[in-house]
């Protein structure tokens, strides 16, 4: 598969360092050229600490575990593809489990489709659906609208174009060249490859290698050598960046040279085809790690510049006699129905009653205050909201009707502002800091931080305040620039409806 599963499994194959899942040589050479349009795959990942003292397990999460901690993430794809890649339909079913329970870790992550097509470069189309088990609405994220993302698409064209058959194998060839000789087994409709500690530090050094000298001068070669931005970030130059990158991997793998990692079968990995049609049936990969954290974080800190004083911590909080560890991670994918034409994928039929655009979440003034309820941009038109002593002022009549208020629910009276929002009765009085709020047949007086003001003819009112008052959570997430100021803020008001 040269295409679709090149990718797909590029990852794995990193670990693995696997160019063949198939029984024969010869039968691999017939599946990695199949061209793979469709496909279910079934994917579970899972992490999971199998040795470690108790009291080191809390110095380093600050929770008392019951057990030793592990996660499950499960993946159930179904994808649909044109031959060219041009276009691409898939839909994921994620979950996710944790040992010890955690509420609000534990659940149905939901379902996420994707929807690409770039076969018309004038109108491309690429975006992200989500909807989870609480939300009654759908996600949308069209990156055809976000900052970059037409750059992006043209990059993703560049890339899928140059994937030829005889690219990728010119590709998978050099980078081989890179990687340690692995023995292959063979057993009835399985290939299993098994490294030890020795070998998968060779394996990772061959790869980093290769991916100097093969993977940069082609993403060179697709992509040009211009400098990376990003709104609000600093320019990157690729060759800064892959120089910074490859002078900490060297001096991280050079530390740990003598340090063990991985168990004597550090990782195993198992790939087996369906008999009768020869094509990929399954891939597994448990890496398991089997190291002492001292000597592991004693030798990484030295090589990073670590200081005495901290080296001196953390042998008191990790001690030798303590701090072995032992951990496993664990991938199994298992294949169905490749190149079934059967196959489809149901996209949501979207509107705007039943989806929330989070689009423009993308495209946040890092200069301003935005303000999103339940996931959609409040609109303050003429007048913005201020910052005045650490609260957020906003335009009363603006921000009520955002939450669902009528203007026939907002009265003035010489000053003095009263909002009905079903039970709940706030009245407030233009600079002054008391406030009197009516509820289910009570009434209390409270003091505001800062007065309800006005400002080129609106009545500004603190945020926070009033959205708590009316049942809503608020969450302040604010944005600086390089000397430490404070430029702008982001605030998610979530109503208690959701």
């Amino acid at each position: 598969m040269k295409k679709f599963l090149s990718v797909l499994l590029a990852g794995l194959m990193l670990c693995m360092s696997l160019s063949a899942f198939a029984l024969t040589p010869e039968d691999f050479e017939a599946a990695a050229n199949e061209q793979v349009t469709s496909c279910v795959m079934k994917m579970t990942l899972k992490a999971e600490v199998t040795e470690l003292d108790k009291e080191v397990l809390k110095t380093l999460t600050g929770t008392d575990f019951d057990a030793l901690p592990s996660m499950e993430i499960g993946y159930d794809m179904v994808m649909v593809a044109e031959e060219s890649l041009k276009k691409i339909q898939a839909k994921a079913d994620l979950t996710l489990k944790t040992v010890p329970a955690i509420p609000f870790m534990s659940q149905e992550f939901g379902t996420v489709w994707v929807d690409f097509d770039i076969t018309n470069a004038e109108s491309p189309r690429y975006r992200a659906i989500m909807k989870t088990p609480e939300s009654e609405k759908y996600q949308v994220m069209d990156y055809t609208k976000v900052p970059g993302g037409m750059q992006m698409i043209e990059q993703l064209q560049k890339m899928i174009e140059s994937m030829t058959p005889e690219k990728i194998a010119e590709w998978n060839e050099n980078l081989n060249t890179y990687l340690p000789e692995i023995k292959k087994e063979y057993r009835d409709n399985a290939e299993i490859v098994t490294l030890n500690d020795a070998q998968v530090k060779e394996l990772i050094g061959g790869v980093l290698t290769g991916m100097k000298e093969v993977l940069m001068p082609m993403t060179n070669a697709m992509f040009g050598t211009a400098d990376i931005t990003a709104p609000g970030a600093v320019a990157i130059s690729p060759m800064d960046l892959q120089a910074k990158t490859e002078q900490d991997i060297t001096a991280a793998l050079t530390a740990l040279k003598d340090v063990k990692l991985f168990a004597d079968d550090g990782i195993v990995a198992t790939t087996t085809l369906d008999e009768k049609t020869k094509q990929l049936q399954s891939m597994d990969c448990v890496v398991k790690i089997d190291t002492n954290l001292n000597e592991l974080v004693s030798k990484v800190g030295k090589a990073v510049g670590m200081t005495e004083e901290d080296m001196a911590d953390m042998s008191k909080d990790l001690p030798a006699d303590k701090a072995n560890f032992k951990g496993q991670l664990s991938v199994g994918m298992a294949f169905s129905n490749l190149n079934d034409e059967t196959l489809k994928v149901e996209l949501p039929v979207l509107t705007d009653e039943n989806s929330d655009n989070l689009t423009e979440l993308m495209m946040l003034d890092v200069n301003a205050v935005n303000v999103y309820y339940n996931g959609k941009k409040v609109d303050f038109k003429d007048v913005q909201p201020v910052i005045e002593n650490d609260r957020t002022l906003v335009p009363i009549r603006h921000f009520c009707n955002a939450l669902g208020i009528s203007d026939d629910d907002i009265q003035y009276d010489d000053g003095i502002v009263t909002i009905q929002n079903g039970d709940t009765k706030m009245t407030l009085k233009i600079d002054a800091q008391d406030v009197v709020i009516e509820q289910g047949g009570e009434t209390k007086n409270v003091t505001l931080d800062v007065p309800a003001t006005e400002r080129e003819g609106r009545t500004l009112v603190p945020l926070r305040f009033i959205s708590e008052n009316f049942g809503c959570e608020v969450f302040y997430e604010e944005y600086t620039n390089e000397a430490g100021a404070v430029t702008g803020s982001l605030i998610t008001i979530v109503s208690a409806k959701g």
